[in-house]
């Protein structure tokens, strides 16, 4: 485990030399529910990630690592622990958390090549859709294509044509999930690997290193969509969310109530009570909700 050793940022290199001997790209994925001091019944579930080539995984370590690690002195980062002072994070100082942010945002926005976030209604999706048309039972499956369709997205946009690993945190609510879905998307379906440019999966642990940004932004865009929800913009969107998402190339999606409707009306209009071939299945000949490089 990373956690027992000295160097985390040395462990976070070696990772890579291990799951990705040669150059390529990952995906680092995240997900996020609000907790209770901020949540307030939101139904949202948010999955978000970022993309990094091999090349630039490594050199976020080596920036970020040392900062939080030894500067800091931190051995990882949640940014829910770090914002109620939690964990190893108890006894931070007053405006830390500011501090480390922003050196997180400034890391992130140098060393990736594009970032993604993706929220569910997530009761609206399991009354209307989950498990209907051979679709995943909760919303977190269905959260998690939607992220990978905006992966395959940007591979076209940038014509890309090698392969991805995707990672996850060891021990999320979702591991098992996720491991399934992408097990029965993927690995079984050589349409679907060669579609999704799928290399392989994996659940590392927390302190690996950019595995961080996705942890930062799936906070934020969590928090913003309940905000859109419950407050209908009285405040403006916090200055860190537009930083973290500011770029041409980063993308949302937000799937309310009114967009799962219609997305379940094509599918009963399409196919009835039948069920798609999902080894050739191609959800881009589908309703899409609007996607835009940051919130309104």
């Amino acid at each position: 485990m990373i956690g027992d050793l000295e160097e985390p940022v040395d462990d976070s290199i070696r990772l890579l030399e291990i799951f990705m001997p040669q150059d390529g790209w990952l995906v680092s994925f995240a997900e996020a529910y609000m907790d209770e001091s901020y949540r307030k019944g939101s139904p949202y579930l948010t999955v978000a990630g970022y993309l990094f080539r091999r090349s630039g995984a490594r050199g976020f370590a080596k920036a970020w690592g040392p900062y939080l690690n030894r500067k800091m002195g931190y051995r990882w980062f949640h940014m829910t622990d770090l914002i109620a002072r939690k964990d190893i994070f108890k006894n931070r100082k007053d405006g830390e958390d500011d501090i480390i942010a922003r050196r997180l945002i400034e890391e992130t926005h140098k060393w990736s090549a594009f970032g993604f976030a993706v929220t569910v209604d997530e009761p609206v999706y399991e009354r209307l859709i989950g498990g209907r048309w051979g679709l995943p039972p909760k919303a977190f499956g269905f959260a998690l294509l939607q992220a990978m369709i905006l992966v395959r997205r940007w591979t076209a946009r940038a014509e890309f044509d090698g392969q991805i690993s995707y990672f996850f945190e060891q021990g999320n609510d979702h591991q098992k999930e996720a491991d399934h879905f992408l097990t029965q998307l993927v690995q079984k379906s050589p349409v679907n690997s060669a579609r999704y440019r799928y290399r392989m999966h994996a659940f590392l642990p927390k302190e690996t290193h950019w595995l961080h940004p996705a942890d930062m932004l799936a906070w934020h865009w969590s928090l913003e969509m309940q905000r859109q929800e419950e407050e209908k913009r009285i405040y403006p969107v916090r200055g860190d969310l537009q930083a973290l998402i500011g770029r041409e190339q980063d993308k949302t999606m937000h799937y309310d109530a009114g967009q799962l409707a219609a997305l379940a009306d094509d599918l009963t209009r399409s196919y009835g009570a039948r069920e798609p071939d999902w080894q050739t299945f191609n959800w881009e000949a589908f309703r899409r909700p609007d996607l835009s490089p940051s919130p309104a």
